[in-house]
């Protein structure tokens, strides 16, 4: 067994998988898009779920679909009110540790991505980048909020 960023693996195979992460190395590209992967199934997975759209779960209450049970299960505990994940400092409730863990970090201030246009900061580059793109698309679609932000942000 072998440690790495606190980690443990107990097969070499599984170390070296992780490796690549840490060399940002993906020798799987996807052919259709930027996107590489570490490994060959997750690129099989990622071609069948974005470019092939196989998404066969479908949500009765609201159509949002999903390619995989286990999230369109937790999709639909959201719907039932499911979150059992709370932050003791601002109340937020979650459905998945993962995302309370990522909330966490901002509270502690470990986080690195923050805004640029209204300084508002996210816990992983991901989060920080979706929002990028929502924000410019009301830059677009409302060019005096550019303004306002700006002036407000100053």
């Amino acid at each position: 067994m072998k440690k790495v960023c606190g980690k443990a693996f107990a097969q070499k195979p599984h170390l070296a998988t992780h490796m690549l992460l840490h060399e940002e190395k993906k020798p799987f590209p996807c052919p259709h898009c930027d996107k590489g992967y570490t490994q060959k199934q997750k690129l099989d997975s990622h071609i069948k779920i974005i470019h092939e759209k196989d998404r066969p779960y479908v949500c009765s209450l609201c159509g949002k679909t999903f390619a995989r049970p286990d999230t369109y299960k937790l999709h639909m505990k959201r719907h039932d009110g499911y979150r059992p994940y709370a932050c003791h400092i601002c109340s937020r409730t979650f459905t998945q540790a993962y995302h309370y863990r990522n909330h966490m970090d901002i509270h502690n201030n470990s986080n690195t991505n923050i805004c640029t246009i209204c300084d508002k900061s996210f816990s992983d580059r991901g989060s920080l980048n979706r929002h990028r793109r929502k924000v410019r698309n009301i830059l677009y679609v409302e060019p005096r909020l550019f303004q306002l932000i700006g002036t407000e942000g100053s």
